[in-house]
């Protein structure tokens, strides 16, 4: 069966990412049933990405736009092969749904409401309704809004992991329907982070514009890479429950004398399926404006150590920038793809 997945967030110049609109009051209108066209039989690996193509009540479902995402997650699963595969990896990527055919599945969802509905709070009135007839807690799911703006929630697309692995979500605008912005938005669904340490790392923003959106240029970092070779979307039909996530303990001091330049942090990690890997991440103070030049203040991964076993501990050095208070966090990944994180802080001495 061919292979079938999605993650690129780029905002407003000052728009932050992720912003959530505040809802305008609007009169409320009696809402129509919510439909679905699928036409062909669903074959359907355990683990999958599912492809949404959503319209308000009053725009139509265009067919282009259906052929266009059939064609870039095409593209963009073969890009996860290659990259995985010269990693030392093998041709690994993720599915998505397919009919007898062959050919991609798109569900087509027509909103209860009219586009001026969905123009503010977009993904959370969007989502609310397609909840109604997608378990969103099981696979990923990338949502293709069409509504009359060229963003939504202030973005061409953005895209989150949930519930340790389990799912995720990602969110691509008619405007951010490019090859580059769906493979790094469903890098975020996967539970990658952004990374910055180069800028033709997918996970990076790179030097992106919008008459530059392919994939030719970018690549996985190898890191990248040894995390998505233990995803569950990246193994099908490997065995998951969110009840088994690394447990996660520090047993460092967190606090620094005002003379020192780095500081060792030490955590405990455990888990009966086997520990895979530990990543390493800041959230860049905003002040900071070296790292907030590349981020824009979002969270950025720095390093990360190949684990091996089902308790271990491990050590990461983080180098002390010119602010007082540092907000990092741990994500640990373990054998069958399950990940938890845990968030902490570093102070100077009192």
């Amino acid at each position: 069966m061919p292979w079938k997945s999605s993650c690129f967030a780029i905002t407003f110049l000052f728009v932050p990412f992720l912003l959530q609109c505040k809802a305008l009051q609007l009169l409320e209108q009696q809402p129509q049933a919510t439909q679905r066209e699928v036409n062909d039989t669903i074959s359907e690996p355990t683990s999958l990405v599912q492809l949404i193509y959503f319209t308000p009540q009053d725009r139509p479902f265009k067919q282009r736009i259906v052929d266009q995402i059939e064609l870039q997650m095409g593209v963009v699963q073969t890009f996860f092969a290659d990259q995985m595969e010269a990693h030392g990896f093998g041709r690994k990527t993720f599915s998505f749904e397919i009919d007898v055919k062959g050919k991609a599945i798109v569900h087509r969802v027509k909103g209860q409401f009219p586009d001026k509905h969905y123009l503010y709070n977009t993904t959370n009135k969007v989502e609310t309704e397609i909840g109604e007839q997608f378990s969103l807690s099981k696979n990923v799911y990338m949502i293709v809004v069409d509504i009359s703006q060229k963003y939504i929630n202030g973005a061409m697309g953005f895209g989150s992991s949930r519930r340790g692995g389990q799912s995720g979500i990602l969110w691509i605008a008619k405007s951010g329907f490019q090859s580059q912005i769906i493979a790094h938005e469903l890098g975020h669904a996967f539970g990658l982070s952004h990374d910055f340490r180069n800028e033709r790392f997918l996970m990076s923003y790179g030097s992106f514009h919008l008459s530059s959106t392919r994939l030719e240029k970018r690549q996985l970092s190898k890191e990248a890479a040894e995390f998505l070779d233990a995803s569950r979307f990246f193994n099908p039909n490997r065995t998951f429950s969110s009840q088994f996530q690394p447990k996660i303990k520090i047993i460092s001091s967190l606090e620094y004398p005002p003379s020192a330049d780095s500081l060792r942090i030490i955590f405990e990690l455990s888990d009966p399926d086997g520990l895979h890997q530990a990543r390493f991440h800041t959230n860049p103070n905003i002040t900071d404006k070296n790292l907030a030049r590349f981020s824009r203040g979002s969270p950025a991964f720095k390093a990360s150590k190949r684990l091996n076993g089902q308790e271990m501990t491990v050590e990461f050095v983080y180098e002390l920038s010119k602010v007082d208070v540092h907000d990092l966090w741990l994500q640990v990944v373990d054998s069958k793809g399950h990940f938890g994180t845990k968030s902490f802080s570093v102070h100077l001495q009192k």
